[in-house]
């Protein structure tokens, strides 16, 4: 069902953290409450080195909505 905006994300998301595409669509997924949005990343699991919390920030920031 999501698969087009998973794809769209991911590209995007392979600029901004350097993560394959494939790590980064497995780690997309819908999260547990409605109040976190329709898709939510899974920041571990894209094993980048950082502070989860400043990644998110930072790649939210720099993330451009089409």
């Amino acid at each position: 069902m999501f698969d087009e905006f998973k794809t769209a994300i991911a590209t995007q998301l392979v600029v901004l953290t350097g993560a394959p595409a494939e790590v980064i669509t497995d780690a997309i997924g819908i999260p547990k409450t409605n109040d976190h949005g329709d898709l939510a990343i899974n920041i571990p699991r894209l094993r980048v080195k950082g502070n989860p919390v400043q990644l998110a920030k930072d790649w939210a920031e720099a993330f451009k909505v089409d």
